[in-house]
């Protein structure tokens, strides 16, 4: 391993590297057995022969399922490749394996997977799109088969039911459709396999446990498949202490956490006064207890007036004046 990451900085050296961007591409079909870069991507250096040379970078097999990957992903891949940092211009990209897809509903599953794409409210991580039933040939196809043919917006989205064990974009969901040019909706139905990162017990945790960076330890999981909410990264894990035992590489399940009180009655705070992009901090005390994103009475010391605050960390909260 060494070697290799070895060999391969002194095959991309500063110089070679100088001026490197890479852009993302929106969409796009794969033909072939496995994805390059290039396929995905538009790759700019000052240096042409390491520019064509990164754009042939593997980045795995081509996708069972629409894929919708997201730039950290690569970026990651990327990096781990040349032993560099990159500039990636873009966001998620998606990948549609042309065995499932012909080349005359491309238009469809941009349309389709950019409503997912809307749909998903946090923006992180890997979706796959497995169809389970619905007839994208039951769409009048040799109308739209053109680009050009297509309306502004040809196809309206909706989510009519959804089928999930979290609060992520995940699991069997219930899409409704219809043409610009006609009420009658047609069904699909999907699951979506959303991959990531997910705390895991780097040892056996007790009940009474607080969280802690050592406690844990993350894996890439389809959260589709998990039997219930689990913790994922960034989630502010500590501030959380476990309510079950956790076996080692277990996946923390929210339903075995208790949200620690990021404010206590009594306690000074610092309060955010926020009011159209104008912040003014002042010193005040809370006069209820809270975790993080509840709503508590604080006082400042210097009015001792009472104001609703939202709890945003330890001993601090926001008030956001009207």
């Amino acid at each position: 391993m060494i070697r290799f990451l070895f060999s391969v900085l002194l095959l991309f050296s500063a110089s070679a590297l100088s001026g490197l961007e890479v852009y993302l591409k929106r969409l796009v079909r794969v033909e072939t057995p496995v994805v390059r870069l290039a396929q995905i991507a538009s790759v700019v250096a000052r240096d042409p022969a390491a520019a064509a040379e990164i754009a042939g970078i593997e980045l795995g097999p081509v996708p069972e399922y629409i894929t919708l990957l997201p730039v950290q992903e690569i970026r990651a891949l990327l990096e781990r490749k040349i032993g560099s940092e990159l500039s990636l211009i873009g966001s998620r990209v998606v990948m549609l394996p042309a065995d499932s897809i012909p080349e005359e509903e491309i238009w469809f599953y941009r349309e389709f997977s950019a409503f997912i794409e809307s749909s998903d409210y946090y923006k992180e991580g890997r979706i796959e799109i497995e169809i389970l039933s619905g007839a994208v040939d039951s769409v009048s196809l040799p109308v739209f088969s053109e680009r050009k043919a297509l309306p502004a917006q040809p196809l309206f989205f909706r989510m009519a039911a959804a089928d999930s064990n979290n609060s992520y974009l995940s699991g069997k969901l219930e899409v409704l459709y219809r043409e610009a040019t006609s009420p009658q909706e047609k069904k699909i139905l999907i699951w979506v396999h959303h991959f990531l990162p997910v705390a895991h017990a780097a040892y056996e945790l007790k009940a009474g446990t607080k969280l802690q960076d050592y406690s844990l330890k993350y894996k890439e999981r389809d959260i589709s498949l998990l039997s219930g909410e689990a913790l994922v990264k960034g989630e502010h894990e500590k501030d959380f202490k476990i309510l079950s035992r956790v076996q080692v590489d277990e996946p923390i399940m929210k339903r075995s956490l208790a949200a620690l009180p990021m404010v206590r009655a009594g306690d000074p705070v610092k309060i955010l006064f926020k009011k159209r992009g104008i912040i003014i901090t002042m010193a005040g005390r809370a006069q209820a207890s809270g975790t993080r994103g509840s709503i508590i009475y604080v006082s400042p010391l210097s009015t001792g007036k009472r104001f609703s605050a939202l709890v945003t960390g330890e001993k601090e909260v926001e008030v956001e004046i009207p």
